[in-house]
């Protein structure tokens, strides 16, 4: 799976997995600091039951974008 996301500015970022219930079920990418502009996140979620996911890409200044998505 393809993540494409802007940053205006460098963050230190982190990738998360949760279920649909909002309960984590991994961190997929440690805290790491990226640089701004376009970026995309190549995620693989063979692993994972079928089922309705949430995607979170998180800042360290509390920025958050969510993504859900339907693993067949």
């Amino acid at each position: 799976m393809h993540v494409k996301y802007e940053l205006k500015e460098d963050r230190i970022i982190q990738y998360e997995l949760y279920n649909i219930d909002g309960n984590k079920i991994e961190n997929l990418f440690p805290s790491k600091k990226i640089t701004s502009g376009s970026q995309t996140a190549l995620l693989d979620f063979q692993n994972l039951k079928p089922g309705m996911y949430l995607f979170v890409v998180r800042s360290n200044i509390g920025e958050y974008a969510v993504q859900r998505f339907i693993k067949e």
